[in-house]
């Protein structure tokens, strides 16, 4: 049975001369997402993309909607080497 859960976003923007994606959405968890970014521990921001905007302080007020820009990593699924093993 193959049955994905996908987040819902409402889009994504890519710029690939800045090498940054922009999600953009409606939806609370998007919120989440960001704050959950904010607390990663400084020691551990290595492994994660890093966080350049957001615009959390102007929900409410110039935007309904929630975005955030990101490093982006254009790379494979880095999970599979680490659970498969690294092949040479």
């Amino acid at each position: 049975m193959n049955n994905f859960i996908t987040r819902a976003y409402n889009r994504f923007e890519i710029d690939h001369t800045k090498s940054t994606v922009t999600k953009i959405s409606k939806e609370k968890r998007l919120c989440n997402e960001i704050q959950y970014y904010k607390f990663i521990p400084e020691e551990l921001r290595v492994f994660f993309p890093t966080l350049y905007s957001d615009n959390l302080e102007d929900i409410g007020v110039n935007s309904v909607e929630y975005s955030m820009t990101l490093e982006l990593c254009a790379y494979e699924n880095l999970g599979n080497p680490f659970i498969q093993g690294y092949s040479t």
